[in-house]
């Protein structure tokens, strides 16, 4: 399926406009990377939002972008290093690069997406890119649109792009106040700092990796699969283990003094050097563990630009094998989609096991 280049430019945010705060920010501000933003992957992740028709014009979205970005200016930014060696963003407005597309073609009609095919025509390429942030417009000839975004994942995560970023903007979109938003205020270290909790061998205990698969591993190997269970199956799942509803359990509520300290724990490791990623690495195996992540708490259907939610929101397939990603359905019918990157070979087994709750199968074939 052929698509025809519209334009190709970099859109900045209103400069004269104030930001969340209410304070206009100075031009080149330097800000250092957070805590959690040190220890993930140094590279860009991507996704794709599917909208059926009617969406508002191309026009409507990209004004509304430049307005929203004034209450995230680190998307419009760019990487630096300080005094210090370290990985800073200065707040330039050097802007987003946005791509519009156009698809001759009826949208319900590629609906749903194959995920094992190739969608790169889809995503704007992120090798060797300066732009923080991407946003490519695929519009298709009955309006419906394919927003593709990526992002570095040292500026932005799944979390303050889906419950924030795009929130902020559907919003805007219509014509309503935004969420509140200032990353900078919330995690600023206290003077001096006062680290009072071991959080280096708490939150950034290191991922064990299988060395002796990853050393062998290659893309052609690895399959992404996604399993839908129904409400009904949850349900099913649901009685099947409130086999005593009146039970209560306790847990623990970690409240302003843990978290504060968190936040000094990364300025002081700053100051001595960069901060182990706590992730997998890319190209890595898990096998025959899982790191297992979850979406359902996103607000998901709050993302509208006027027409209703997304019908659907693809991720490409996963950097290493043995990531786990629990998604909410885009469906009438609701329920959760789970995707799963593995192994070839073991994609029949997790197939044929994926729906089992009645029979225990053995998986020593693994």
């Amino acid at each position: 399926m052929e698509n025809e280049l519209i334009s190709n430019a970099i859109l900045k945010h209103y400069s004269s406009s104030p930001t969340s705060s209410g304070v206009e920010r100075k031009s080149n501000e330097i800000t250092p990377l957070t805590i959690s933003d040190k220890v993930t992957h140094d590279c860009h992740v991507g996704f794709y939002i599917v909208f059926k028709p009617p969406i508002p014009s191309n026009e409507v979205l990209k004004d509304a972008l430049s307005k929203v970005l004034v209450h995230y200016p680190h998307l419009a930014g760019r990487f630096l290093v300080d005094n210090l060696g370290g990985p800073c963003i200065v707040l330039n407005n050097a802007g987003v690069r946005i791509v519009e597309t156009y698809f001759p073609d009826i949208l319900a009609g590629q609906l749903p997406f194959d995920t094992s095919k190739d969608s790169s025509h889809l995503l704007l390429p992120v090798k060797g890119v300066k732009e923080l942030c991407q946003i490519q417009l695929n519009r298709y000839a009955c309006g419906g649109l394919v927003l593709g975004f990526t992002v570095h994942h040292r500026v932005a995560d799944g979390l303050s792009i889906f419950c924030s970023f795009f929130v902020s903007w559907s919003r805007m979109v219509r014509g309503l106040d935004i969420p509140y938003h200032d990353r900078f205020t919330v995690s600023q270290p206290r003077n001096p700092p006062r680290v009072e909790f071991d959080h280096g061998s708490i939150e950034f205990k290191k991922t064990t990796i299988n060395l002796d698969i990853t050393k062998g591993i290659s893309s052609s190997s690895l399959e992404t699969v996604i399993i839908n269970y129904p409400i009904e199956f949850i349900n099913k799942l649901k009685v099947m283990v409130n086999n005593n509803p009146d039970q209560r359990y306790s847990t623990h509520m970690y409240g302003r003094r843990y978290f504060k300290s968190f936040i000094d724990f990364g300025a002081v490791e700053y100051q001595g050097g960069e901060l182990q990623e706590t992730i997998p690495e890319l190209g890595s195996s898990l096998c025959p563990n899982l790191e297992v992540d979850s979406c359902l708490g996103f607000p998901i259907h709050d993302i509208g630009f006027g027409s209703g939610s997304p019908c659907a929101i693809i991720h490409p397939n996963s950097p290493f094998e043995g990531l786990l990603v629990f998604t909410p359905a885009c469906t009438e019918d609701g329920g959760v989609d789970v995707k799963l990157t593995l192994f070839a070979k073991h994609v029949s087994l997790f197939k044929k096991i994926a729906h089992s709750v009645d029979t225990k199968l053995s998986c020593s074939s693994l």
